[in-house]
């Protein structure tokens, strides 16, 4: 568990109702391989994954993160250590 009491399946489940959302359109697990811009997210939209997550841990979540990450997997892992911190 984290100090935000999130796990990693947590954390996953979390960023994948926040794609769906943002995206407008069922994110499945299946697709936690895909890089953000093959599921077809753009840099703001980026921004406002990141914001809606820390509105969700009352934590900051560095947008950095998501140009750093390889795939929306790679994402959630980077996050899991931000919240590990």
């Amino acid at each position: 568990m984290t100090t935000a009491g999130q796990d990693i399946a947590a954390i996953e489940s979390m960023v994948l109702a926040v794609l769906a959302e943002q995206l407008n359109r069922p994110v499945e697990s299946r697709e936690l391989g895909n890089s953000f811009i093959d599921l077809g997210l753009d840099s703001l939209e980026a921004v406002f994954l990141c914001g809606a997550l820390e509105e969700r841990w009352s934590r900051p979540i560095d947008p950095v993160l998501v140009f750093e990450a390889t795939s929306v997997a790679h994402f959630v892992r980077l996050v899991f250590q931000e919240l590990e911190a």
